[in-house]
């Protein structure tokens, strides 16, 4: 099975008169429910800026994996400065989509039961 990983991102620039990510903002509820709709059951969707990869399943958008702080980061960023990035990110896109009426939530891999 091929897993399409779709590398999308707001826009830099919102379209006239949209001046902030509102997630309330019917554009941005419709950019959100554009991007769940695009993907199969499985397929993810990368989030370079914060190192998040959420996975459709069903209907609910999982984070399912994000980046590690690795020792090559120090002087960049700290493990802590990158754990609260992350998880920014995280509660950031869970509000926008939650906006859009797609669940979110959060199940890495150190949180599945290995049942």
């Amino acid at each position: 099975m091929r897993t399409l990983v779709k590398l999308l991102h707001l826009p830099d620039e919102a379209p006239e008169g949209k001046a902030n990510y509102n997630p309330d903002d019917p554009y941005f509820q419709q950019w959100c429910q554009a991007l769940f709709n695009s993907l199969d059951e499985g397929g993810q969707w990368a989030v370079p800026r914060d190192g998040l990869i959420f996975t459709k399943h069903g209907d609910e958008f999982v984070l399912t994996d994000w980046m590690p702080w690795m020792p090559e980061m120090e002087g960049v960023i700290s493990k802590a400065e990158l754990e609260r990035q992350q998880q920014s990110g995280f509660e950031a896109i869970r509000e926008h989509f939650e906006a859009a009426g797609i669940k979110v939530r959060k199940q890495l891999p150190s949180e599945v039961d290995p049942a």
